[in-house]
């Protein structure tokens, strides 16, 4: 199966994000799929309904309740002349104008899909250009609910990090969810871009996650910031709500990837499945297993039940962050912007600065912000008050280990 998505369904690599994209599908999703032809009519009406049908249960149960579909199929609509071109634009405005004759209104629905007979031309079978999605010869749950995650805004084609033992990213190769070659259930990475995921863990000693694939109280993630990276553990269960591929198997399942900080990184995108974390030849950790990344944390699984997983978490960066250093700065009516340009960091990444007047401290500024589900580097600046007179001003950056650089200084004079 693998080897044909690896064919067949198109990523945004190749043809963008459609400008109807949205990071966050929420509430009724109304969905219309054109079935387009020019003669053949490879599976009936009926069983593409079910199989959006199956979508939509899938839809309800992977976002929590917070988004579900409503759709709808036509009859075979013969809305081409002959065997055509592998042209999506001229294909799209026939389907869509045979509809419209047909009674649909194209305009009401959120998604459009338009599914054909297979078309050699086409080197997909599926894929999500303008107006929606598209099935080319496919009409199964999979590549439905797959296109459908590229409309509401993940890129990524499910791939996994493969390390063979040069390290570098399979598309397709992951076996759990359905931006893989899987059938199951998205990941913590995936739901959080779509806003249904909202427990979230941060790092801490102990603590306990939730499967990913139902509600549950618990977190149901833990997220790991690193130096140019993050780590996004979930916990895929031994009796899933959907099944897993073959050489899926149940426990803590890490994704892996470029935090978006600017900062290096080990890995040339976001959101790689770790293919084997432990070295035991299957993509998860299971109990009495330890993950880690070196120099940065570890990760131990202390239990695993059929709805949960107890982890243990530990840093186990050792290592001062790099000193900043000051910028100049000139004070005014009282006040002076402390400003300063980070030092080097490539373990467990800077989590703050602190800042210093005459040894006092006088504020700390956080090293990473959020817009919406997005992390963002922060301002490294900060006003402080300063009375007339020469001043020491100091910054020091800490990580997220709790390690102290050594404070950069500057002597400032306040008129």
């Amino acid at each position: 199966m693998r080897k044909i998505l690896l064919l067949a369904m198109v990523g945004v690599a190749l043809f963008g994000l459609p400008a109807s994209a949205s990071a966050a599908p929420l509430g009724e999703q109304r969905v219309l799929l054109i079935l387009t032809t020019w003669g053949p009519e490879p599976y009936a009406p009926n069983h593409i309904r079910g199989q959006l049908d199956e979508a939509a249960a899938y839809i309800r149960s992977s976002s929590f309740g917070k988004t579900w579909l409503a759709g709808e199929v036509t009859p075979w609509l013969h809305a081409l002349r002959s065997r055509p071109a592998c042209d999506t634009t001229a294909i799209g405005a026939a389907a869509q104008s045979a509809a419209r004759a047909a009674g649909y209104d194209p305009a009401r629905y959120t998604t459009v899909g338009i599914a054909m007979p297979h078309l050699k031309s086409c080197p997909w079978s599926g894929s999500y250009f303008p107006p929606g999605i598209w099935l080319n010869g496919r009409s199964d749950r999979q590549v439905i609910l797959h296109e459908l995650g590229h409309t509401y805004g993940v890129s990524e084609e499910g791939s996994a990090w493969v390390c063979n033992p040069r390290c570098h990213a399979e598309p397709y190769r992951n076996p759990f969810s359905v931006m893989g070659h899987g059938g199951s259930d998205f990941g913590a990475w995936e739901k959080h871009a779509f806003g249904w995921l909202d427990r979230i863990a941060e790092p801490e000693p102990r603590l306990t996650i939730g499967a990913i694939d139902r509600t549950s109280p618990l977190p149901q993630a833990l997220r790991a910031v690193v130096a140019g990276d993050e780590y996004w553990l979930e916990y895929r269960p031994p009796a899933p709500r959907w099944e897993y591929a073959d050489d899926g198997t149940a426990g803590v399942v890490i994704h892996a990837g470029s935090n978006g900080l600017g900062e290096p990184s080990r890995y040339s995108g976001r959101n790689f499945l770790l293919y084997d974390p432990v070295g035991r030849g299957r993509p998860s950790v299971q109990a009495g297993e330890t993950f880690s990344v070196r120099g940065a944390f570890a990760v131990t699984v202390l239990l695993a039940g059929p709805d949960s997983a107890e982890v243990a978490f530990r840093w186990t960066d050792r290592t001062r962050p790099g000193r900043p250093a000051i910028l100049a700065s000139r004070p005014r009516h009282g006040r002076a912007v402390v400003r300063w340009r980070r030092g080097v960091e490539r373990s467990s990444g800077i989590a703050a600065h602190e800042v210093f007047v005459d040894g006092r401290r006088v504020g700390r500024v956080a090293a990473v912000g959020t817009i919406g589900s997005i992390l963002v580097a922060a301002d490294d600046r900060l006003s402080v008050p300063l009375r007339p007179g020469r001043h020491r001003i100091a910054v020091a950056a800490i990580d997220r280990a709790g390690n102290r650089s050594r404070p950069a200084v500057r002597v400032v004079s306040a008129p």
